[in-house]
């Protein structure tokens, strides 16, 4: 059985993790202070996961394996 290896750079995700979990909880004090918006209960567990998604999907768009 062929192995699939998943391309992941842990430092480099870790960093872009700290900028993306800043801009949502940036996005979410303006949409709350500014925008009237009332968080929902799926928002707590949600934002996180997309955000880690989000996280991932930048953190290949930056990452050049063959360095």
């Amino acid at each position: 059985m062929k192995r699939l290896d998943i391309p992941f750079n842990k430092a480099l995700y870790f960093k872009v993790l700290a900028v993306v979990l800043a801009v949502v909880a940036a996005a979410f004090g303006v949409a709350v202070f500014f925008l009237d918006y009332a968080p929902t209960s799926a928002d707590p567990w949600c934002a996180p996961i997309a955000a880690g998604l989000l996280t991932y999907f930048i953190h290949l768009m930056l990452w050049n394996p063959e360095d």
